[in-house]
């Protein structure tokens, strides 16, 4: 008996996840009082801006901790001397803001991310924190190579907030095996089950059915497709992944008689005379 993975649909992932923020050591950024307090209110408040909401419904108002958090982002962007530690959290702020509808700071985000990676490329937390921004995004396999990054540089007392945010990042980019893997490691080293698995555990093993080789089976039920740069065509229960451009044609079939196929139908390309040759069939 093989396993097929059907693939699932969020409408909408509401995940309450773990704060960067918790994993930053203000001491090693700065010991004046006003920092400290400003690092102090990040931490107790990301309930309010650690995801993106479509509809405000928190009793705090969204304009006074957006302009909060443009303020504290200003104190920590004009230190003199700044270090990993300072980039990584001028990083979660940005992405904080993000998370409030601000746009512009996407970037920024992944600036000051990226300059963390620069000060010090051994430190998972880097990656980590980079895999998370890119979770909710156009472009989120790019956040599996970075959480491929940072689990190669995790210390010995792995976070098991870190498995959590990796169930997430690969629930979004269909990845089941994957995520039940991570679940099963927050529940190892928390002795208990993460909030992503609390929430949207029972959807994720859903997904894993029995499925027999000699049966026949329709082509939604062996095939999915997500996209990000490119198009990409799975098929767990034929063991193919295909990655091809949003102008190629593709075409999966059905499941008979032990045989499954994709078509493709590439555009045509020009000959050195810039004549267009008859696609192939």
């Amino acid at each position: 008996m093989k396993q097929i993975i059907i693939f699932l649909t969020f409408t909408m992932m509401s995940v309450q996840g773990f704060a960067n923020v918790n994993y930053i050591d203000i001491s090693k950024i700065s010991s004046d009082p006003k920092l400290v307090s400003a690092f102090n209110f990040l931490k107790e408040n990301t309930k309010y801006y650690d995801k993106w909401t479509s509809k405000w419904s928190h009793d705090k108002p969204k304009a006074v901790l957006v302009r909060q958090l443009h303020q504290y982002f200003r104190f920590f962007s004009v230190l003199r001397s700044k270090n990993e530690e300072t980039y990584l959290l001028l990083g979660d702020i940005a992405h904080y803001l993000y998370n409030m509808d601000d746009n512009a700071y996407f970037n920024i985000a992944i600036t000051n991310y990226e300059t963390a990676v620069k000060s010090n490329p051994t430190d998972y937390r880097c990656y980590w924190f980079l895999g998370n921004h890119y979770v909710f995004t156009k472009n989120p396999n790019f956040s599996i190579e970075k959480f491929k990054n940072a689990e190669k540089l995790l210390p010995t007392e792995q976070p098991a907030d870190f498995w959590n945010d990796y169930a997430t990042a690969t629930a979004v980019t269909n990845m089941p095996s994957h995520c039940i893997y991570a679940m099963d490691k927050v529940k190892s080293i928390s002795g208990e089950e993460g909030s992503f698995q609390q929430q949207l555990g029972k959807a994720i093993y859903r997904r894993i059915v029995p499925m027999d080789k000699n049966e026949s089976y329709k082509k939604e039920d062996i095939w999915t497709a997500s996209q990000s740069d490119e198009i990409a065509f799975t098929s767990r229960p034929l063991g193919i992944k295909i990655l091809v451009d949003s102008t190629w044609n593709l075409e999966p079939t059905d499941y008979k008689k032990n045989i499954g196929a994709i078509l493709m139908i590439p555009p045509s390309i020009a000959n050195k005379k810039d004549k267009k040759l008859p696609t192939p069939l």
